[in-house]
């Protein structure tokens, strides 16, 4: 790969388009991941997370470059924002229409969080390592976005037309639950929200809004 990219014809190739375009690629200095913010961030979060599900597990060089393409896959289908206020829209933007034009969608697959690695072929161990890294970092990503503070400071409020992500260990891979607050129902005591209906694709249910990480609207990430 080193030396596919730095043939001669394949650089010239690469500046002849980036110039017309003002295409300009910097780059932060070796050793300085500091420097990266937060791509940096994510990228830490997710070393750590492989370290832990890997262990000491030997791999081929396809099996690694198959369980990070479905790492790649898995971070980049995360929901960033809302894609429009209509409260009929559950639709997100995600990191993959920044690369593809739409969302990232895989097939689903059987679990195999639970079975033990020597009765699984290669495959099924790819697959088991995927869902483990799914489950995890998913979970560490969403707490990024509901950050809250001690009870005795008053949070965002949740209001109706609000799109959120619904927390639940048994979403498949690559699968947000997302849906549409529908109606609050603030306390008579301090008229603070805490419980919310909410309706998915499928249904409608009271869920608290412990287990809700709300998305931003499009001007609000603006």
């Amino acid at each position: 790969m080193h030396k596919f990219l730095n043939r001669p014809e394949f650089t010239a190739q690469i500046n002849s388009f980036c110039l017309p375009h003002s295409i300009n690629w910097p780059f932060i200095p070796p050793d300085t991941p500091h420097f990266g913010g937060l791509w940096e961030a994510n990228i830490k979060s997710c070393k750590s997370i492989l370290k832990r599900i890997t262990g000491t597990q030997v791999y081929t060089q396809e099996e690694w470059s198959t369980l990070f393409t479905q790492i790649e896959a898995i971070m980049n289908s995360r929901p960033l924002s809302a894609l429009s206020v209509d409260c009929h829209d559950c639709n997100v933007l995600t990191p993959g229409h920044f690369l593809i034009g739409r969302p990232l969608i895989t097939l689903p697959s059987k679990d195999y969080s639970t079975t033990p690695s020597n009765k699984l072929t290669r495959w099924n161990l790819l697959q088991q390592q995927q869902q483990r890294f799914c489950k995890l970092w998913s979970s560490d990503y969403l707490l990024t976005l509901q950050q809250r503070s001690k009870w005795r400071t008053p949070n965002v409020q949740f209001h109706v037309g609000d799109l959120v992500v619904i927390k639940d260990e048994n979403t498949p891979t690559n699968l947000w639950p997302l849906a549409r607050i529908t109606a609050v129902q603030p306390s008579a005591r301090d008229h603070l929200v805490r419980v919310v209906a909410v309706k998915t694709q499928n249904s409608s249910y009271t869920r608290p809004i412990t287990k809700l990480i709300r998305l931003p609207l499009p001007q609000e990430t603006e």
